[in-house]
């Protein structure tokens, strides 16, 4: 994947932050996180001890590159500055997609959609 920050991110407007060489245990189950949007959450967090956390401070403009299997995560923008950012995720042509799957998360995001509606109502 390729992370291009369209602002300065730091820790305050909630950077991305690694577990570095967890790509290493390959894919792990996921489950929807409940944030609207793509985001997936891991059912089992890797160990601290072992895969340490890095954070990605970066300047508007820095690009970070990271394996597809690597944990990682971001928190809340804690700040009055945005954190645009514009991401790029690579796939082999051999790959094939999960329609079920697809179809499951699209209608995720359409409840998490209608509820976010409902509760600015």
């Amino acid at each position: 994947m390729i992370w291009l920050a369209l602002d300065d991110v730091d820790e305050e407007n909630g950077c991305v932050v690694f577990a570095k060489g967890s790509h290493a245990l390959g894919t792990v189950p996921h489950a929807p996180s409940g944030v609207l949007g793509f985001s997936q959450t891991v059912k089992e967090p890797p160990d601290p001890q072992a895969f340490p956390e890095v954070k990605a401070i970066m300047r508007r403009g820095s690009v970070s590159l990271h394996h597809c299997n690597m944990f990682h995560r971001s928190g809340p923008n804690r700040s009055s500055r945005s954190r645009r950012a514009l991401a790029v995720n690579f796939r082999t042509t051999r790959a094939v997609a999960d329609l079920e799957k697809r179809a499951r998360v699209k209608a995720e995001v359409a409840r998490l959609l209608d509820k976010t509606q409902e509760q600015a109502r």
